[in-house]
Parts: structure tokens; C-alpha cells; sequence
């Protein structure tokens, strides 16, 4: 997830890719990167959100990745707080 959005925000700021993808992983990891890219452009046109704007959102993703594993000590650290966040903003409370 952190590799689509940190693709997705240095093509947003004009970078082209490296390498071509290679494996099933990356070209999944691509195909993410290209769809928040288009979404990015999206809001650019029919919200007139800059690029900017969005590319820092995904950038503050990014830290918000960062900043979960490093408090859960494990990579899946952030799909946890994801799934207790999900909870309750259902209505659902902590589990």
C-alpha cells in the first residue's frame, strides 16, 4: 500500500516510473498507483482540488502508515487500527 501511494504521489508530481513492473505484486501495486493517480486528477477537474492538494493527502497517508507500525511494532500494525477505526465510526465501538 505505502509503494502505490508514494508511486502515486511522485507521478502526480510529474515522475515517470523507473522500471516497468515486474511480478503479479508490482503490477498490482502499479495498477493502485494509477487509480489514485486518476483520482487525483479527477477531483482536479470536477472539483478543482489541486494535484497538489491531493498529493499531499496521500502523502500524509503514507505517514500515518508509518506512524501506526511503529506504535503496533509490526507491519500490519495500520490495517488493525484501520479495522478498529472502521468499527467505530459504524457505531460499533472498540472491540
Amino acid at each position: 500500500m505505502k509503494s502505490a501511494l508514494r508511486k502515486a504521489e511522485l507521478a502526480m508530481g510529474g515522475k515517470k516510473p523507473v522500471a516497468k513492473p515486474k511480478g503479479e505484486v508490482e503490477e498490482w501495486v502499479a495498477a493502485l498507483s494509477g487509480q489514485l493517480v486518476e483520482i487525483g486528477r479527477e477531483l482536479a477537474r470536477e472539483k478543482g482540488l489541486p494535484i497538489a492538494h491531493f498529493a499531499l493527502a496521500l502523502k500524509a497517508a503514507q505517514g500515518s502508515l508509518d506512524t501506526q507500525r511503529e506504535i503496533a511494532g509490526h507491519a500490519r500494525g495500520y490495517l488493525d487500527f484501520l479495522e478498529g477505526f472502521m468499527r467505530e465510526a459504524r457505531g460499533e465501538g472498540r472491540q
